[in-house]
């Protein structure tokens, strides 16, 4: 089974800068095809002019605000049905962890790709300090901490998350690299990380019951969780 990496605070832009890297290794590919699962209304990566980008969304409003995409398809990566063998690229961040079954959804990429194609998954780490809390608070919870705490005062509003939110077992790092090894992947890499969030929280009672709660996590997994290891990144190859 593949190693799970750990690191500390890693940035949005360099998070992509590597991706981007994986990207560029299949721009010599004349007939290169992408999929955005969960392509939400914007496209962080860059493509040659002879890619062919579809995106794959639940939301019609998220699909219309996209202006990158030569395909827009409204429906479920759950139960949607593409060819077999489709894709060279897919990419799907912060989306798995919307879904009740995940698992289908992983199934069908592995389907939907090319031999020696690339799936780029973001989910965050739901054995993580925030994952729990996450995972076991209703989405109101979520909008209200985006808003009053984080200060997204959009947050919830016209399609913008916060979404409702399952975090299944199913898409934790252990378990992400079992399905590759089960379905017989290569999994590229497979990093723990976190990211500058926390700074965002400014009222300081809530800052203290953060720090408290961290800490009691620690305790009494005798400091084996990743309490501040908040998101995963995996990189999983198709054999050619």
């Amino acid at each position: 089974m593949a190693a799970i990496e750990k690191q500390g605070v890693w940035l949005f832009e360099d998070r992509v800068k590597f991706l981007q890297q994986v990207i560029d290794g299949y721009q010599k590919n004349t007939s290169l095809h992408v999929l955005e699962a969960g392509c939400g209304s914007v496209t962080h990566f860059q493509f040659p002019p002879h890619a062919h980008l579809t995106g794959i969304d639940i939301s019609q409003k998220q699909l219309e605000r996209n202006s990158r995409l030569q395909q827009k398809i409204c429906a479920d990566v759950q139960a949607h049905r593409f060819p077999d063998a489709q894709f060279d690229i897919i990419i799907c961040w912060d989306v798995l962890e919307h879904l009740s079954a995940p698992e289908r959804a992983l199934a069908n990429f592995v389907s939907w790709l090319k031999p020696g194609g690339v799936m780029l998954l973001g989910i965050p780490n739901v054995y993580s300090a925030k994952g729990l809390v996450t995972k076991f608070t209703p989405c109101w919870f979520h909008v209200a901490v985006y808003r009053y705490v984080l200060g997204q005062k959009n947050a919830g509003k016209e399609d913008v998350g916060p979404f409702p939110t399952y975090l299944r077992p199913a898409i934790a790092p252990a378990r992400l690299a079992q399905f590759s090894q089960d379905h017989k992947l290569e999994t590229v890499r497979l990093v723990i990380y976190n990211t500058p969030w926390e700074g965002n929280i400014k009222p300081f009672p809530v800052k203290l019951v953060w720090s408290l709660y961290k800490l009691l996590l620690k305790v009494i997994s005798f400091n084996r969780m990743n309490v501040d290891q908040a998101e995963c990144m995996a990189v999983i190859k198709k054999p050619a």
